[in-house]
């Protein structure tokens, strides 16, 4: 741990078994004679200079650029306390599957995997598998603000696939659920009691879709933390939530409240697993066309006089067929072998019949490759995800000045 050597442990007998469990670098030098720690005066040093920080942002007249300061006092006294292995930034977490969050304050992750994808003055963008957990810092944790912190944690939360994975574990191999991150609420002021702000935790919980979309805790200075104090996760990466009067319990850690809080998330991280990077998902995540997420689109090898030549289809044909498709009901892949060939094949996988899909079938346009579009594609139906739903588009259906264009994807990526 850094900034923690050379100083005296004291108040440790009191859950030293939580202590032991999220830090143990600290117990170890504890019970060492020859090294003299005081992790609570450490921490309260700590606290004041955040008090200090938030105070000397005041005069800044721009409140974006007053809350980036204050983002940074925080940030540089996580960067004090964090493990080595843990990174603090700032930006957009993204996903292969091309979902983004929104801006996040403080982005905890891991450096030694992928520092980032892309990065820009002032803004980051993180791979979801490089993220540990994420932080919202609010100078004054009023109704509009706290309302807002659960938006952008929800969000964040609900991009994260629902992937499982698994990875190495003392010698053998170990299934883990998917990572969601740890996420916090971290306010200079309460600006009002933390009763009131306890209810409102409550209340924003029952909107929540699900309740892995909240924040793990929510924390104001030198007044206190709300939410469980028992940890979330346990092995795997599964989280057992506790019932909603835990969630929104207050627990009135005063002056110590940046310490508590910086053990609980301490302890939430050095639990989770991250999942593996695989950059070659993010060349292939599905692209923005249209309003649109959309894969398989842009690999139409056709035939043209001077050789073949790679296609895609436009935004013109994405819309038109998601309008499309919207009036009609999704079938199954039963109805749609049974549309095509009459029968389902002897190879078919029983388990997809089921499966639904939507269907591009209109009577064909009067283009023709005379209108200098490009010439028929060697095959009708093309299979391509829009959204998240499988789409399957009969191309002969479509009109080839409008609905195709040059694509840039090279031929021999086609083979890869």
């Amino acid at each position: 741990m850094r900034a923690l050597a050379g100083l005296q442990l004291y108040g440790c007998r009191r859950e030293s078994s939580q202590v032991t469990s999220i830090a143990p670098t600290i117990l170890d030098l504890a019970t060492d004679p020859r090294v003299t720690m005081d992790v609570r005066e450490s921490f309260l040093a700590a606290s004041r200079r955040l008090r200090d920080g938030f105070r000397k942002t005041k005069t800044t007249r721009d409140s974006r650029g007053k809350g980036t300061q204050r983002e940074r006092v925080v940030v540089q006294e996580l960067e004090k306390i964090l493990p080595d292995r843990y990174s603090c930034g700032s930006g957009e977490i993204v996903t292969f599957e091309n979902r983004a969050s929104q801006e996040c304050d403080v982005i905890i992750y891991d450096s030694s995997k992928l520092p980032t994808i892309l990065r820009e003055e002032g803004h980051t963008v993180f791979p979801f598998e490089a993220v540990y957990g994420l932080v919202q810092v609010k100078s004054t944790l009023t109704s509009t603000e706290l309302e807002r912190a659960y938006t952008n944690v929800s969000q964040a939360k609900s991009i994260i696939p629902a992937v499982r994975f698994s990875a190495l574990s003392d010698g053998f191999g170990r299934g883990y659920a998917p990572a969601r991150p740890v996420a916090a609420v971290f306010a200079f002021k309460g600006g009002r009691a933390l009763e009131t702000i306890a209810a409102q935790v409550a209340a924003l919980d029952k909107e929540l879709p699900r309740i892995d979309m909240r924040p793990d805790f929510v924390a104001v200075l030198d007044e206190g933390i709300i939410g469980p104090r028992t940890p979330l996760r346990g092995p795997s990466n599964f989280i057992e939530w506790p019932k909603a009067e835990e969630l929104s319990r207050i627990r009135r850690t005063g002056v110590h409240t940046w310490m508590r809080f910086c053990l609980q998330l301490i302890r939430e991280l050095n639990t989770l697993r991250l999942p593996p990077l695989d950059l070659l998902r993010y060349l292939r995540m599905p692209a923005l066309v249209a309003g649109h997420r959309v894969s398989g689109h842009d690999g139409l090898l056709m035939s043209t006089p001077s050789g073949s030549q790679v296609y895609r289809l436009t935004s013109r044909a994405i819309r038109k067929i998601v309008e499309n498709c919207a009036t009609r009901p999704p079938i199954t892949m039963r109805d749609y072998f049974t549309r095509r060939i009459g029968r389902v094949p002897e190879q078919a996988d029983i388990k997809e019949l089921e499966n639904q899909l939507r269907l591009y079938d209109e009577p064909a346009s009067q283009a023709t490759t005379a209108t200098g579009g490009p010439p028929a594609p060697k095959f009708r139906d093309l299979r391509l995800k829009i959204d998240d739903e499988v789409y399957v588009v009969n191309l002969y259906d479509l009109e080839d000045r409008h609905d195709f264009e040059k694509s840039d994807l090279p031929e021999a990526e086609l083979f890869e």
